[in-house]
């Protein structure tokens, strides 16, 4: 009998000796078949949640059963090594274990023990890890149960007034800021834990709105191409690269300017200047396009779609 303040409680069993009783149930997991069993008795003082283990020699089995006798017992639980229970204050439970018959291992002793079951460990990641605004952002839960019987609920919440439920979920923002998420599990016996890490949802966007280049030019004769730049969320340092391609060509790069942009309200744009020289080779084709597009430094573009621009064809001629 183990007393009901002595968890953890532990010890060897020698098998050797032992055998079975009238109608003791011999194969409590419906696959194993033992011939020498131990049983303890234990009546907990408070409702908690058990681990019993017996992991130590393997082909062990353990069972939990309550009752008034080996012909009248209703089984709670039972595994290979260990299992875990919810157990009722002041019921008594009776846990027999023992070697798988015909193992070989008969008269090793078996590593027998009983403790409250810890609580789970809970965890959790998220991708894009760098979020936006624009962002599905998908949360997985990493959490893990010592106990070994998994989850039976996870309620996330998301530090903007909502919730959800399930071990994967996913959220959008609707504002920039810096968001307390924070995941909270149960385990079927009743047993719970709670993890919270901060999301910070940044939404760099800078967006091609304007960009100019000559209708037409003359071999030899040196225009101006522009590009302008909007940006509304946050002071950025922006590449942009401009291309020229004419059929059958690959595309050249034309310039390359980096500066710093600032916020700027609606309608405004940072201009990016670039001259270029008209060749007898693009002449003799007749016309040029020119591309244009725009990189954020150190940072992921949220809508990168609109960070490119094709120009209407420039009529070239000799």
């Amino acid at each position: 009998m183990i007393g009901a303040n002595a968890l953890p409680f532990s010890e060897a069993v020698d098998t050797t000796a032992a055998s079975s009783e009238p109608n003791e149930p011999l194969t409590p997991c419906q696959s194993l078949s033992l011939d020498r069993t131990a049983w303890y008795k234990f009546t907990p003082a408070s409702d908690e949640s058990i681990t019993v283990n017996a992991g130590n020699p393997s082909n062990t089995v353990v069972a939990v059963y309550t009752g008034s006798s080996v012909s009248n017992l209703s089984q709670v639980a039972c595994h290979f090594s260990f299992t875990t229970f919810h157990a009722d204050a002041g019921t008594t439970y009776y846990i027999q274990t023992g070697i798988e018959q015909g193992s070989g291992r008969t008269g090793t002793p078996i590593q027998f023990s009983v403790a409250a079951t810890p609580p789970p460990t809970v965890n959790f990641g998220f991708f894009p890890s760098d979020p936006n605004t624009f962002d599905n952002i998908l949360f997985i839960d990493f959490s893990s149960d010592p106990g070994g019987l998994g989850f039976s609920s996870w309620t996330w919440t998301f530090g903007d007034g909502t919730s959800s439920t399930g071990p994967s979920v996913s959220h959008q923002y609707a504002n920039d800021g810096d968001y307390t998420v924070k995941l909270s599990v149960e385990t079927p016996d009743g047993r719970s834990g709670e993890f919270s890490q901060t999301v910070s949802v940044r939404t760099h966007d800078v967006v091609i709105k304007k960009f100019t280049v000559p209708t037409s030019a003359r071999s030899g004769q040196t225009r101006q191409i522009s590009v302008g730049i909007s940006n509304r969320h946050y002071p950025e340092t922006v590449q942009v690269l401009v291309l020229r391609s004419v059929p059958n060509e690959q595309n050249a790069l034309v310039g390359e300017l980096t500066q710093q942009v600032p916020v700027l309200p609606t309608g405004r744009t940072a201009t990016f200047n670039y001259n270029y020289t008209f060749s007898s080779a693009d002449a003799a084709v007749g016309k040029v396009t020119f591309f244009a597009v725009a990189n954020i430094s150190g940072h992921k573009d949220a809508l990168p779609s609109d960070n490119e621009a094709i120009s209407l064809p420039t009529k070239v001629i000799g």
